[in-house]
């Protein structure tokens, strides 16, 4: 089970590390966030992280529905 949270922790510090370092990212009502501080929340384990990883398993699961739309 740790294994896979790391595994996931990993998966969306790479996702956020595609992005560019100049990207300002708005989380609700926690206030602006660049890309780096996004990822040092993921590693703590923050509340603002587990938001973060959240955010990008969704993601995830919908791009398939999302690709189909497209095409």
């Amino acid at each position: 089970m740790q294994e896979d949270i790391e595994y996931i922790k990993k998966l969306v510090k790479e996702r956020l590390r595609a992005m560019s370092p100049d990207v300002s990212f708005s989380i609700g009502n926690y206030g602006n966030f660049t890309r780096d501080e996004l990822i040092r929340e993921v590693d703590k384990n923050s509340e603002i992280g587990k938001a973060i990883i959240e955010m990008q398993l969704t993601f995830i699961r919908k791009m398939p529905e999302l690709l189909l739309k497209v095409q």
